[in-house]
């Protein structure tokens, strides 16, 4: 018996939904088990991980708006004072 492209693509298709579907699957039964863990339901679990998803990326952007409100700051006062790039590796180390 032979398939043709048509009926390959279709059976592709369907391996292709099988696949995702279990990988719902898989990613529920896991989430069950760290709910059950928690000792909580999904819902709450779930819930909790946004939240905390949430307030973690809340904290992130008000220090990133904290630190750059403060402006940059001169490293030093002369800019021709710095040292050389030599005098900061020694090179004949690694020769």
């Amino acid at each position: 018996m032979s398939l043709s492209c048509n009926q390959c693509s279709h059976h592709w298709k369907s391996v292709k939904a099988i696949a995702e579907q279990w990988e719902i699957d898989s990613s529920c039964l896991k989430t069950r088990i760290l709910a059950a863990e928690a000792d909580t339901s999904m819902s709450q679990y779930l819930c909790r991980l946004v939240t905390e998803k949430i307030d973690s990326e809340t904290e992130y952007q008000a220090a990133m708006t904290r630190f750059l409100r403060r402006g940059a700051l001169p490293l030093q006062a002369e800019p021709d004072s710095y040292p050389s790039r030599d005098s900061l590796h020694d090179r004949n180390a690694l020769r």
